[in-house]
């Protein structure tokens, strides 16, 4: 027989077959609410074979067909497993990419003071070309071109040392923070001024090398 739908009272759509069925509306017939859906207040057809719509906060409604809440431990290990293999490639990946950063920062603080002490040099004699300095021993007296101030100057240019501090020290280079090492001998006024600048060995670089910035050179 052809099935046609009908509205029902209250706003509910159910299949009839033109055949007598049984049904409940609770709320609406005075009749008791059901034991096993209480408080339902919606058409619930009950005949077997045919389809029907559960009530709000019927059994296994919004609980996942029954199974409980949370994670199973196959979920658990499964998930454990892929951070260890994420971590086990992305860890190492990082950690080269902080001491390659690290190497590149040294090399730079290491090229930018030499070249700084060159163009120190060009300057001191710049300014005594023009008279901004009465003569070399002028240059000397500013105190800029001893070890302790010329150290000071390429610090006051901001940066640190990959390990922290300052970029650049008084001597040798530091190996444990990668500072630059810087060392002066002699005079402008002598004209045997020399700025030493060192690259220690550090991360990948295996030995310490050094750089020179010298009046004669100028």
């Amino acid at each position: 027989m052809k099935q046609r739908v009908t509205k029902r009272p209250a706003g509910r759509w159910t299949a009839n077959t033109g055949d007598s069925r049984r049904r409940e509306m609770h709320g609406n017939t005075g009749r008791k609410p059901s034991s096993r859906y209480p408080g339902d207040h919606r058409w619930r057809d009950v005949r077997p074979g045919t389809a029907r719509k559960l009530p709000l906060g019927g059994p296994h409604q919004g609980d996942g067909g029954g199974r409980g809440k949370g994670f199973t431990l196959i979920e658990l290990m499964i998930v454990i497993a892929i951070i260890g293999i994420l971590g086990a490639v992305a860890l190492p990946a990082y950690q080269d990419y902080i001491e390659n950063a690290n190497m590149s920062k040294v090399a730079h603080h290491f090229e930018e003071g030499a070249r700084f002490a060159e163009h120190q040099v060009r300057k001191v004699q710049a300014d005594v070309a023009i008279g901004r300095l009465a003569n070399l021993a002028a240059a000397d007296a500013t105190g800029d071109y001893t070890q302790a101030g010329l150290v000071a100057l390429l610090n006051a240019e901001g940066g640190t040392a990959p390990g922290g501090g300052p970029a650049y020290v008084e001597g040798a280079g530091d190996g444990a923070t990668g500072a630059i090492g810087v060392a002066v001998t002699g005079t402008f006024n002598a004209g045997n001024w020399t700025a030493t600048f060192e690259r220690p060995a550090i991360y990948e670089f295996p030995a310490a090398i050094t750089r020179e910035a010298t009046w004669a050179g100028a």
